[in-house]
């Protein structure tokens, strides 16, 4: 099993994997771009936007790695005897190069075997994927998440979007209440 969700930024999705992972006895992958923002001491994202270099390398790395360990931890759940993995960040950053790389790097980037074999992975049968639109109301600025209201829908309608077109299957979640949200879930999951 591989639960995904996805969303602009601030909008409950490491919330909802920790709590369907406590749940479910899944394996919680970790926020791939966090990861590597800190293992190269970058405390700021005006840093990445200034630096259209140095966005696109962060960005293929985040988009070959989040696969890597995507893959590294489903097999690490089996073997541990856990039903599978839980993500959140998954098609997020491929709308994300859409919205900051450079065409030509976006359109090297479709061209390459990874970026077939992850939408593949990505509708495989037993992947699961809930969407969530942006609320005014969770955007947080906590010092390294945007808090631009207008980008947090672009965002959001391009994943909607890369969603409907590689025909992943969804569920979008609606609801702001975090008790709400989990119902919601655990109503698509059922008792797996």
């Amino acid at each position: 099993m591989k639960i995904y969700f996805s969303g602009s930024f601030s909008v409950g999705k490491s919330t909802l994997k920790k709590a369907i992972a406590d749940k479910y006895t899944l394996l919680k992958l970790p926020e791939i771009f966090r990861l590597i923002m800190a293992e190269r001491e970058i405390l700021d994202l005006s840093i990445l936007r200034s630096n259209i270099s140095l966005l696109e390398e962060v960005q293929k790395e985040v988009l070959i790695r989040q696969f890597t360990e995507e893959k590294l931890l489903f097999s690490r759940a089996a073997e541990e005897g856990k039903k599978g993995i839980v993500a959140c960040r998954r098609i997020d950053s491929i709308a994300v190069m859409i919205h900051l790389c450079r065409p030509e790097f976006i359109s090297e980037a479709k061209k390459t075997s990874w970026y077939e074999d992850y939408i593949d992975w990505l509708k495989k049968e037993g992947s699961t994927h809930f969407l969530l639109p942006p609320l005014k109301s969770l955007l947080v600025d906590d010092g390294f998440r945007d808090t631009n209201w207008d980008f947090s829908i672009e965002i959001y309608s391009t994943i909607k979007t890369l969603l409907r077109f590689y025909g992943i299957k969804y569920t979008q979640i609606r609801e702001e209440n975090m008790s709400e949200r989990l119902t919601i879930v655990s109503n698509v999951l059922g008792d797996v």
